[in-house]
């Protein structure tokens, strides 16, 4: 009798320890998956926070600009022409003359590196 007890008891034991196996499994699946989604909303929100301080300074931008715009219309002809002539008003000059040629270089060096490399995979 006693023996059958024992046995009965492991059984049961074993039986229990089984299932608490698999709920420590559970728990830890359910943890990892809390972590992932802990992890996501934060990457969301730090997302989030940057367009917000993109839409704040575009938004910022546009208005100096509207207010600018609004300013040199009110000004005579006269002030915008003196601006114009000592350099104020020139941006789209410094542009096209400065900003533009180095762009392009940029854009073909970055070219001509992913044409080696197209062309390194390529075994050409």
């Amino acid at each position: 009798m006693e023996e059958e007890e024992l046995l009965t008891l492991k059984d049961q034991q074993m039986v229990f320890e089984e299932r608490r196996r698999q709920e420590q499994l559970r728990l830890e699946r359910l943890k990892e998956r809390e972590q992932k989604m802990f992890e996501e909303r934060e990457r969301l929100m730090r997302e989030m926070e940057r367009r917000h301080g993109f839409q704040m300074d575009t938004e910022a931008r546009v208005g100096a600009g509207a207010f600018a715009a609004l300013y040199l219309t009110d000004m005579s002809g006269g002030a915008v022409k003196a601006l114009r002539s000592d350099g104020y008003l020139n941006a789209m000059r410094v542009i096209s003359s400065e900003f533009l040629p180095w762009l392009n270089s940029q854009i073909e060096a970055e070219l001509s590196r992913e044409s080696l490399a197209r062309s390194i995979l390529d075994g050409k």
